[in-house]
């Protein structure tokens, strides 16, 4: 499963001025990014020194993209793969061969430790959790939208080859879940991001929607791809649902109706104040003084007087009963 392989040798211990340095697809990669700004995010990976020690690996293994190598690498034979990851089934397994991440909290706390490992596992859990195939990863941005509100849908495409597909638009599929015509909606390549693409439907009408995706959307012939066959692959389809709610009817209609809220504010004995009024409402409040009575039940050994009470009856018996020689 993992993208790297051991040497049956011990754990090597390293300088203290290594530290990880992004590799090419490990600066395009969403699970790296700590900033926008690709020399400050090298910046912060410098600070996760030192390393104290790495484990025995011979390399990565073929297929799989390395992430982060170690600084050190032109005193090495070959380069460490320090962070890299691969396709495993219809999963991902990820493999960080260092204990010392941690240290991306140094003088910023939580902030970019725990935004590469939120990263890192929603890259390798989402495809699994929306239940995709190998091939194309279908995700919207929530699960629920109202009527007339933008669905934001990403797609996650590989070719035949199992590398992000490089086109300018990819095509994918909505249509109600009880049945209905497909809508057919071209969703945008993003910038520096290979094989993802991004675009927005407006639903028209309350319901449960299923996003679809399958190999008959990818375009033939795209740039930087050998043409897709359909061989491995025929028939492949991905989907994922929503649901569209009904506008609740007190947002249907938005517009102050002055006469309606006039009438509520007389029946309830109360006073209607525009928004230019709106100074008056402390002296409306003052002038009209009202009087409330509150009930409230106290036990009888809460109060203090009942203790001494209690004594004093007691010891009023007891000399009482002693006069009268009743002892």
């Amino acid at each position: 499963m993992l993208p790297v392989r051991f040497e049956q040798e011990k754990w090597e211990d390293v300088g203290d001025d290594v530290y990880p340095v992004l590799t090419p697809q490990g600066r395009r990669s969403t699970v790296m990014s700590l900033e926008p700004d690709e020399a400050r995010t090298q910046a912060l990976w410098a600070n996760v020194k030192p390393l104290n020690w790495l484990p025995p690996l011979l390399g990565p293994k073929p297929g799989a993209q390395v992430l982060a190598e170690t600084s050190d690498t032109a005193q090495r034979s070959r380069a460490f793969p320090l962070i890299a990851w691969q396709r495993y089934g219809a999963g991902k397994c990820m493999f960080v061969g260092t204990d010392q991440l941690w240290r991306l909290r140094a003088r910023t706390g939580d902030k970019y430790h725990l935004k590469f490992w939120g990263q890192a596992i929603q890259f390798l859990t989402l495809s699994r959790l929306l239940g995709d195939n190998q091939r194309f990863h279908l995700q919207t941005t929530k699960d629920e939208y109202a009527v007339g509100e933008p669905v934001e849908m990403y797609a996650n495409v590989l070719s035949d080859l199992y590398e992000p597909l490089v086109a300018p638009s990819f095509t994918v599929h909505v249509a109600p879940s009880s049945g209905g015509d497909p809508q057919s909606v071209a969703l945008r390549a993003m910038p520096g991001m290979p094989g993802l693409y991004q675009g927005f439907f407006i639903p028209s009408a309350p319901g449960r929607y299923r996003l679809s995706a399958s190999d008959e959307d990818e375009p033939s012939g795209a740039a930087g791809e050998a043409p897709i066959g359909r061989s491995q692959a025929a028939g492949a389809q991905a989907a994922v649902e929503f649901d569209v709610r009904p506008d609740p009817a007190e947002q249907v209609d938005t517009s102050m109706h002055r006469a309606v809220l006039a009438k509520a504010a007389e029946v309830t004995g109360g006073q209607y104040l525009s928004l230019r009024e709106f100074p008056l409402l402390p002296d409306a409040i003052q002038s009209r003084p009202q009087e409330a009575t509150f009930t409230k039940d106290v036990e009888l050994w809460d109060n203090w007087l009942v203790a001494p009470l209690f004594v004093g009856l007691v010891a009023f018996e007891w000399g009482w009963r002693r006069k009268r020689n009743l002892a």
